[in-house]
Formats: structure tokens, C-alpha cells, sequence
């Protein structure tokens, strides 16, 4: 399932992607870092900012040192919640 979903996602098919990543998510009990982190992107260039917001939490509960991470969240994430996200971003990149 993931193989599938990372052949998609590397031609930039986001549709077909996501539902295999979906399906090793919800069905295959997979869980980690990096496809929390993928889907979450998908999720947000599908602009469905609530559930990318979730899985990029998810991906921090695994791996709290992905910067990339928290500066996405601190772009959608407003006030000071975005604010703990976008100052973790910068104290990861020193």
C-alpha cells in the first residue's frame, strides 16, 4: 500500500497517493512520521487545512525534530498556537 502510494505521489498524482496512503493508514494500522507528514501535505495542497493540521500533529507525536513540520503549521495555524509552532521552526534550523 505504501509502495503504491509513494509511485503516485512521485508523479505528482495526489489523488491516487492519498488513497493508498489512506488505506495503509486506516486499514494496514501504519503509522508514522513520514506518512503523517506526506499526507499532510497533500491534504494541504488539497486546501483541507483541518486534517493536514492533524496529521502533521501526528507526525510530531513520532518525530519532533522535522522543522519543516512546524513551519507549515505555523503558516496555518493562527495566534499564538502558530506562533509556538513558527518559533519551534526556527530554533530547529540553527
Amino acid at each position: 500500500m505504501l509502495a503504491l502510494g509513494d509511485c503516485y505521489y512521485a508523479l505528482d498524482k495526489y489523488d491516487d497517493a492519498i488513497a493508498w496512503y489512506e488505506n495503509a493508514y486506516q486499514n494496514g494500522g501504519i503509522r508514522g512520521s513520514n506518512l503523517c507528514y506526506i499526507m499532510g501535505y497533500i491534504y494541504e495542497t488539497k486546501q483541507d487545512f483541518k486534517k493536514a493540521i492533524e496529521l502533521y500533529q501526528e507526525a510530531l507525536t513520532y518525530d519532533d525534530t522535522i522543522a519543516d513540520i512546524y513551519q507549515r503549521l505555523g503558516r496555518l495555524i493562527p495566534g499564538d498556537e502558530g506562533n509556538a509552532y513558527r518559533a519551534r521552526a526556527i530554533e530547529l534550523q540553527k
